[in-house]
C-alpha cells in the first residue's frame, strides 16, 4: 500500500478552498476577481507548474473554457490527481529557450522568478509569450519579512536563502527591490499582497485567516510571501 505523501496529508487537512501546499492560489484568484480581470476564454500558462495545484484551483472556480496550459523542466502530475487529461502539461526548461508559436493573455509565474538566475531574461520571455493587454501574475518569497528580520536580530538564518542547493533559490527580491525590478522592464504593478501574514498552520481558524488577510493586504512588505499583479506596458 502506497505511503501518503506530505503534500497530500497537507491538503487533506485543509478547507477546499485552499487545496495548495502555500495557501496562495484563493488569495491570487480572489485578487485576480477583485480587479475585475477575467480568466474565462482566455489563454491561460502556468510557468513552473509542478503537480498542478494552480490548474486545480482554476477547475474549481470553473475556469473550463480557458485554454490551460502549464509548462515544467519535468513533469510531476503523477504526484498528485490533477484532472491529468483536461490541461496540456509542456516540457519546457525556464532557464532556456521558450515555445514563442504561442501568445497567452494571462501567464502565471508563481514562486518561480527566484529559482532564475538570469532574472532579466525571464522577465523579457514573459514579455515575448505576451498577448496586447496581458497580465502577469507574480509570487515569491520576501527576504525582508518580519519573520526574517527577527531571526536576523537575534543572529538566525533567515526563511528561504540557501547556503546549499536545496531547492534552488538563487535570487530573493524585497517588495520595493521587486516592484523597481518590474518596472525597468516595462511590467506596470497594478496590485501587490502577502500571501498570509500569520503562520499558516494558524489558517485552519477562521478568525485567524481573516485577521491574517486583513493584514497580508495591507502590510505586504512584512509577509513571507508576496503576490503581485502586472500588466505589460508594451511588448517590444
Amino acid at each position: 500500500m502506497p505511503t501518503e505523501s506530505p503534500i497530500a496529508h497537507i491538503l487533506k487537512n485543509l478547507p477546499l478552498e485552499y487545496q495548495d501546499p502555500w495557501w496562495r492560489n484563493k488569495r491570487i484568484l480572489n485578487l485576480i476577481e477583485k480587479l475585475e480581470i477575467t480568466l474565462n476564454n482566455k489563454k491561460i500558462v502556468d510557468l513552473g507548474c509542478a503537480q498542478g495545484w494552480l490548474e486545480r484551483s482554476l477547475f474549481l472556480r470553473g475556469i473550463t473554457k480557458s485554454r490551460i496550459q502549464g509548462w515544467d523542466r519535468i513533469d510531476l502530475r503523477a504526484e498528485e490527481k490533477n484532472y491529468r487529461e483536461e490541461w496540456i502539461h509542456k516540457i519546457v526548461d525556464l532557464s532556456k529557450n521558450w515555445p514563442i508559436d504561442e501568445k497567452f493573455n494571462i501567464i502565471f509565474a508563481l514562486e518561480i522568478i527566484e529559482h532564475m538566475i538570469d532574472t532579466d531574461s525571464f522577465l523579457e520571455k514573459c514579455k515575448e509569450i505576451s498577448e496586447y493587454d496581458s497580465y502577469v501574475i507574480f509570487s515569491t518569497p520576501n527576504i525582508a519579512s518580519l519573520k526574517n528580520r527577527l531571526k536576523l536580530l537575534f543572529g538566525k538564518y533567515p526563511d528561504n536563502m540557501e547556503y546549499r542547493n536545496n531547492i534552488h533559490h538563487v535570487r530573493m527580491y524585497t517588495v520595493p527591490t521587486i516592484k523597481l525590478h518590474l518596472e525597468l522592464h516595462n511590467y506596470e504593478v497594478i496590485k501587490c499582497i502577502g500571501v498570509s501574514f500569520l503562520p499558516m498552520r494558524l489558517h485552519k481558524i477562521s478568525f485567524l485567516r481573516k485577521l491574517s488577510n486583513f493584514l497580508a493586504n495591507r502590510l505586504p512588505s512584512l509577509c513571507s510571501n508576496i503576490i503581485l499583479v502586472t500588466k505589460i506596458k508594451s511588448i517590444l
